[in-house]
């Protein structure tokens, strides 16, 4: 009997496939691409050394434009059936014929509807079950968000939370806020929840929560711009829509607080 495929099995098959099929076999330059000096974590991923977390699975989609969770969803029959597909395809068409429903039976029955002459890649099956949030993550206002230090616990803010649940793989004081206004638009609308890892180190891109010397705090993207003399990192804070200002770290006094590590969008009516 099949043993079923732990998540960190399937992260890790599905890591081979973008680096066979999108970094031309290239570990190096997945690392690039993800912001990485050296290709030392992915390294540790593609070996087993070290279980990639449910954060950087997402980012990993991020960079490479893949559909959110494609990271935690089985490939394995994607591949099977698509060596299957080529196997016949270079052999003999008297050969095929006979050969076409052998092939079709091996396969399992998931599979049996998606050969049309080129095999499972002709079918976008985009989506899969996924895990049961078990993680407790408050959703705190931003006035509470601009209160934040590094060692305090979102809940220690006081009573009365919202909280959501979580399969993420993130620090003890991750919290979330709900969006407000649309200087975030158009991929972020009023009311969509940001999850925030206060641990996380931003990247080039990244969505990060910031506050001012005034405990206010703002969602932007992060756009690094150098370093000051002290060995500070300048960064601006930009909002996808022009009509708002992009914020300045020295100007504006800014230190980041937290990265997103997932964005949740609600259904608007």
């Amino acid at each position: 009997m099949a043993t079923m495929k732990s998540i960190d099995d399937i992260r890790r098959e599905n890591l081979e496939i973008l680096i066979d099929e999108r970094c031309e076999g290239n570990e190096s330059e997945l690392s690039r691409r993800l912001g990485y000096e050296r290709p030392t974590m992915v390294n540790h991923w593609t070996a087993g050394r070290k279980n990639m977390s449910s954060a950087s699975a997402r980012r990993i989609e991020q960079t490479l434009e893949l559909p959110e969770f494609w990271m935690d969803s089985d490939r394995g029959l994607y591949l099977r059936t698509r060596a299957a597909v080529k196997h016949t395809s270079a052999t003999h068409d008297s050969a095929i014929k006979h050969s076409k429903s052998a092939v079709i039976k091996e396969l399992p029955t998931a599979g049996r509807n998606n050969l049309s002459g080129v095999g499972r890649d002709e079918y976008d099956q985009n989506v899969a079950p996924a895990p049961t949030g078990q993680r407790r993550i408050p959703i705190i206002s931003y006035v509470q968000a601009g209160m934040m230090t590094e060692a305090m616990d979102p809940f220690a803010l006081g009573d009365g939370f919202e909280v959501i649940l979580a399969d993420l793989d993130v620090s003890n004081g991750t919290f979330a806020l709900r969006i407000k206004g649309d200087s975030m638009r158009d991929r972020f609308s009023e009311g969509d929840v940001v999850i925030i890892d206060p641990e996380v180190e931003p990247l080039p891109g990244d969505f990060v929560v910031a506050k001012n010397t005034n405990e206010e705090a703002t969602f932007k993207k992060y756009r690094p711009r150098g370093s000051d003399v002290r060995g500070d990192m300048i960064f601006e804070l930009v909002p996808l829509n022009d009509d708002y200002p992009t914020l300045h770290s020295e100007r504006d006094h800014l230190r980041v607080i937290g990265v997103m590590v997932e964005h949740r969008q609600y259904r608007k009516r």
